[in-house]
């Protein structure tokens, strides 16, 4: 089983083209066919040479890599898939066939289990691309002035990366070291290519392709409300403060007028009130008074309902009965304190 490898380990970058392959012509006398099935594999005369797991890329693999990936180049993602396809089912047969297999068939880890077995064959992966950057790979024979070269994790790769070259990207698709982008990945395997991890060497298959297929996220759609709902919600709010003061004001407002009982006026005498009698209430002057005196007076005018009320007594500084001393308030409040309120009669409703 192949290594498992830290999703938080450092992505190793493959390098500019001239550190890992030295510029040279490309030989074309006596070069062998690429492939000799109309590109459902590539020659294994072309592959010969190639060696897994060396840390980088070789001065042998040259002409083999860029003639790969001109000629995926020319191909469609569609026609790539379909091939690999085709192979992973041939894969698939001859897994099956083997006696006391428990295992499901994982294509990630047939790949890094049987490296010969895939050398120049389509192979097609789905996984999350964590980093994509571009480059442009020097002078070569195939014209190809810009590749890209993403790091995949396939979902049963056990977090070991695969490195996919390719040379067309989706439009759209971002670059960058930290990304989480769903792609499907279709192009011949080259070799297992050998890096330099945060604690050891480690390998990672290397894909050959011309283009991948991105799954772009779902944009979040935002809640579009019309203007107009605004502006009815608007109008409710208002309606529901102006309810809520008019009916606040409601409960404040005071009566027109405050009721007498009529039965009340015949208790009380009108001509007591006239200037003229209020005027036969002898007060002494403040000088004939002291403190004490002052306070303990009662200002209750004579001939008022006198129910619940001290009884007047005449006093000796003055002529008129209403005054009172304060200790005879004092002998009239109640139990708490305040005198008791004045006992109307009640009031006739034949009136």
């Amino acid at each position: 089983m192949p290594p498992i490898i830290d999703l938080d380990e450092a992505i190793p970058n493959l390098g500019q083209p001239g550190e890992r392959i030295r510029d040279r012509s490309a030989k074309k006398a006596g070069q062998p066919d690429l492939t000799l099935d109309g590109g459902a594999s590539i020659n294994p005369e072309v592959l010969r040479n190639l060696r897994d797991s060396t840390l980088g890329l070789k001065i042998e693999d040259r002409d083999a890599y860029f003639r790969i990936l001109k000629l995926a180049s020319l191909m469609s993602f569609g026609e790539m898939q379909d091939l690999a396809i085709e192979y992973r089912k041939a894969r698939i047969a001859a897994h099956d066939s083997k006696a006391a297999t428990d295992r499901k068939f994982s294509p990630f880890v047939d790949l890094f289990l049987n490296p010969d077995a895939y050398r120049g064959k389509p192979v097609v992966l789905r996984g999350t691309l964590r980093k994509l950057i571009r480059y442009e790979p020097g002078p070569n024979e195939e014209g190809i002035t810009a590749v890209y070269e993403g790091w995949l994790y396939a979902a049963d790769s056990q977090n070991n990366p695969t490195v996919v070259i390719f040379t067309e990207k989706p439009e759209g698709m971002p670059l960058g070291g930290d990304l989480v982008e769903e792609v499907v990945i279709a192009g011949y395997f080259f070799k297992m290519y050998g890096y330099e991890a945060q604690d050891q060497p480690r390998k990672a298959p290397m894909i050959l392709a011309g283009q991948i297929e991105w799954i772009a996220p779902i944009p979040k759609q935002s809640l579009h409300i019309p203007v107009w709902v605004y502006g009815i919600a608007g109008l409710v709010a208002l309606w529901i403060v102006v309810g809520a003061w008019t009916f606040r004001a409601d409960k404040r407002r005071l009566p027109d007028g405050i009721r007498v009982p009529r039965t009340m006026l015949t208790h009380i005498d009108p001509g007591q009130f006239h200037p003229a009698s209020l005027g036969a209430i002898d007060i002494p002057p403040p000088s004939a008074l002291s403190s004490h005196d002052e306070l303990s007076r009662s200002v209750t005018p004579p001939g008022l309902p006198t129910a619940g009320v001290i009884q007047q007594v005449p006093t000796t500084k003055s002529a008129s009965p209403a005054l009172a001393t304060r200790s005879e308030v004092d002998q009239s409040k109640t139990a708490d304190g305040f005198p008791d309120n004045p006992q109307f009669p009640p009031e006739d409703e034949s009136v």
